[in-house]
């Protein structure tokens, strides 16, 4: 399927989707689909980018296996790190855009050691290479010490309890993950840092079978000598829609969103292919946890369509403080 889109960062864009799901075991009723969404898109400023989350179920979910690939060649912008000063930098080619070319692989696996219990390890391999260099860049403590190409790689562990009923669009359930990440320079990465990550989702049917109210806590901290491509943030298409990507970066992001996720009904009471969704969320950056004092409003509204049962391309129009974004993509945000 094709959408259009729009981003503060990209400009005007096309998306484009595919989405293909299977089981590993047809006689398995009660397994999970696996699914392979396909993204891409390319937009009024050349920009364009390639990216898939592929998640699969094994052995009546005992392994679950996640692959996220993204390859992108586009505009982004920097105001530096920080949340206050960066609300006073207006955004222009002139000013925050540059150009980067991105690649990241992040393969994890999970094996399932109580119910509803996971424990699992992943890697990371990400490279950045920043082309064109903007002004505020050119003279930013962290640019200049990190220089225009920085490559990132590492391996960490997770541990999650996950009661939802189906993960790419739960209806019900609990979602808990922790995670975290060492990057050493004897694995390949070009600096010596830590992340850790706090994910919180719940998720609670609203009168009847098809509204959702769903609810997000999450929490990044990085650790060390960490390189201004892989700080914390918040804003782009996921925490904070509206809000442009990088704006608001920092060694600590923390958002909270809650979500009202609506189905409509055909004349005989079944669900539609068609649905809404409604937001709020608010979330910040700091150096530090306790350091977080300035809060960012968001707030926006969705069209969803089911391609597959339970399985929506989304349209999304997301409002910031003094930005907003319109995104298309394939499946919850969470």
């Amino acid at each position: 399927m094709l959408g259009p889109g729009y981003t503060p960062e990209n400009g005007f864009l096309i998306g484009g989707g595919a989405l293909y799901t299977f089981s590993t075991n047809k006689s398995d009723s009660v397994l999970q689909r696996s699914s392979i969404p396909l993204k891409a898109f390319y937009s009024t400023k050349g920009n364009y980018g390639l990216s898939s989350t592929i998640k699969t179920f094994w052995r009546s979910d005992l392994f679950r296996g996640v692959l996220d690939l993204n390859f992108e060649n586009a505009n982004d912008n920097y105001f530096g790190v920080g949340i206050v000063q960066n609300q006073e930098i207006p955004q222009s080619d002139s000013t925050s855009a540059y150009f980067r070319k991105s690649r990241m692989i992040n393969p994890e696996i999970k094996v399932q050691f109580l119910p509803n219990s996971f424990l699992g390890i992943h890697a990371l391999f990400k490279h950045d290479r920043i082309v064109d260099v903007n002004p505020i860049m050119a003279e930013d403590p962290y640019f200049l010490a990190y220089g225009n190409d920085i490559f990132s790689s590492g391996i960490g562990g997770s541990l999650s309890f996950d009661t939802r009923d189906l993960t790419v669009n739960a209806w019900r359930g609990v979602f808990l993950d922790f995670r975290s990440m060492l990057f050493r320079g004897g694995m390949g990465s070009d600096y010596n840092y830590e992340t850790y990550e706090l994910d919180l989702r719940t998720y609670q049917r609203i009168v009847r079978k098809g509204s959702t109210l769903a609810i997000r806590y999450y929490l990044r901290a990085a650790v060390g000598d960490v390189p201004y491509t892989d700080m914390s943030f918040v804003g782009g298409g996921k925490e904070l829609r509206g809000y442009l990507h990088g704006q608001y970066r920092d060694k600590v992001a923390t958002s909270l969103t809650c979500e009202w996720r609506h189905s409509f009904l055909k004349a005989d009471g079944d669900l539609s292919k068609s649905g809404m969704a409604l937001w709020v969320a608010t979330g910040s950056v700091a150096p530090t946890v306790s350091e977080i004092t300035e809060w960012l409003p968001n707030f926006g509204i969705g069209y969803r369509y089911a391609v597959q049962p339970r399985m929506n391309v989304r349209i999304d129009f997301g409002i910031g403080e003094n930005s907003s974004g319109l995104y298309f993509g394939i499946n919850e945000v969470f």
